[in-house]
């Protein structure tokens, strides 16, 4: 194979498994409502069998003795079929309209059954004992049979013999997964979502600064006991990997600032998940848990989630301050890490693009530079507003946060190369969420 269809068969796997759980979900629709029809809809099925012994005539005997009696099987199954053999069944036994019959011969010997297949039991016999015995009477006038007895009467059946319940649902279910698949082949999507341990990981626009695995249950759980004013903060309920996560990111990110001689840092992330808000609590509590001074400001307006990851309740929030509302005193608030602060940038309402540009807000940011060793901005999504823009293109860096596996690369560099143009300096991309199983390879 060359390697354009290697390269179609690769692609046609993938929209494969794209669809996959859409053909899942097929599956479980067919074969519940397979299994709703056939058990609350198709009635049993009673089978009930007449045997009878039938010679063929001499002429015929001359030939192969089984192919002789298949043929005689044959012929008595025609017979059946016919209008006038019909009436003469009907005129001894009663018939519901619902029950099948046919002749079949058992191989190697001369014997004949009669099979009638129907709903009610008795029925079923009693039409299978008339046809056999019909055909008893004129095999040898109609068909020339050399001798013809009744070999064994045909009994009331006491159990069903189908439907096959189980077996048509497992049809069912292996014709919508073929059905699926071959749509999911041809309209599945070949979109190849990015992972932190790719290869295409380390070729991205902006360096790839780390990973940071999956921590939701801890987060939803952290949210939900702080309603309960038994919250804390984020980094005492990570285990030893993300705590691993990071402070390798932390690192990175020191060097970056020191390098740079500057000390303020706009985290953005790609979507709205949540995840730069996660992130951004893990970095200032790990900076502030290694002797740092560290500001932690909120400026996603809509979104707020860093204050309860942080746990705290803050009453006021920047923009009040620097509209003169309020006093500084009232927007600070202390974390229960004592080197950690945290302030609102914005009421729900709010927009970056109010204060970002303000004098206030400038000399507020200058201020907190001198005060503490880092000032982290958590920005809105870059992938969908301009607020990292706006807040990377004061002194500082930008760093990008995305879920593991939700991105391609192109949109990826897509995002970041767009965003390099506004803000001052775009310092890498840190994926989040990432399965905790891709950490045996190195980050």
């Amino acid at each position: 194979m060359d390697v354009k269809g290697v390269e179609a068969v690769r692609k046609a796997l993938l929209k494969w498994r794209h669809f996959l759980p859409w053909t899942l979900l097929l599956c479980l629709a067919s074969g519940c409502l397979m299994a709703a029809y056939t058990w609350a809809y198709e009635a049993d099925r009673y089978q009930a069998v007449y045997t009878f012994y039938a010679a063929p005539e001499a002429a015929a005997s001359q030939k192969a003795p089984l192919e002789a009696a298949r043929m005689l099987a044959r012929d008595c199954h025609a017979l059946t079929r016919t209008d006038g053999f019909r009436q003469a069944v009907l005129a001894h036994a009663a018939s519901d309209g619902q029950t099948r019959a046919g002749v079949r011969g058992i191989d190697g010997t001369h014997m004949l059954e009669v099979v009638a297949i129907g709903p009610d039991p008795a029925s079923t016999a009693g039409l299978a004992d008339a046809i056999g015995r019909e055909l008893v009477a004129c095999v040898q006038d109609e068909l020339g049979a050399a001798e013809a007895h009744e070999v064994a009467p045909a009994e009331i059946p006491s159990m069903p013999c189908g439907p096959d319940r189980p077996m048509k649902v497992v049809w069912t279910l292996l014709a919508a997964f073929a059905a699926g698949s071959l749509a999911g082949c041809l309209l599945g999507s070949d979109r190849r979502p990015l992972r932190f341990d790719d290869a295409e990981a380390r070729c991205l626009a902006a360096p790839r600064m780390g990973a940071l695995a999956d921590c939701r249950r801890e987060v939803r759980r952290l949210l939900a006991d702080g309603k309960k004013q038994r919250g804390g903060m984020l980094l005492d309920r990570m285990d030893r990997l993300i705590r691993e996560n990071v402070r390798a990111f932390a690192l990175k990110l020191r060097n970056g600032l020191c390098a740079s001689g500057q000390s303020v840092a706009v985290i953005a992330g790609m979507d709205r998940d949540g995840d730069q808000a996660v992130l951004t609590a893990l970095l200032c509590s790990e900076l502030a848990r290694q002797g740092f001074s560290v500001l932690a400001v909120d400026m996603d307006a809509g979104h707020a989630r860093l204050s309860g990851l942080l746990g705290v309740r803050p009453q006021a929030c920047l923009s009040e301050y620097l509209a003169g509302g309020v006093s500084l005193l009232d927007v600070i608030v202390k974390t229960p890490e004592r080197n950690l602060a945290f302030i609102e940038g914005l009421p729900p309402e709010g927009a970056v693009a109010d204060i970002a540009a303000t004098p206030a807000f400038r000399s507020f940011l200058k201020s907190a530079k001198s005060r503490f060793d880092f000032v982290i901005l958590n920005a809105a999504p870059a992938g969908f507003f301009a607020d990292a823009g706006m807040l990377g293109t004061l002194e500082g860096l930008t760093v990008l946060a995305a879920r593991d596996g939700a991105f391609t690369a192109d949109e990826l560099n897509a995002v970041m190369t767009n965003l390099a143009e506004d803000v001052r300096l775009l310092k890498g991309v840190v994926f989040t969420m990432a399965r905790r199983a891709r950490f045996d390879a190195p980050v």
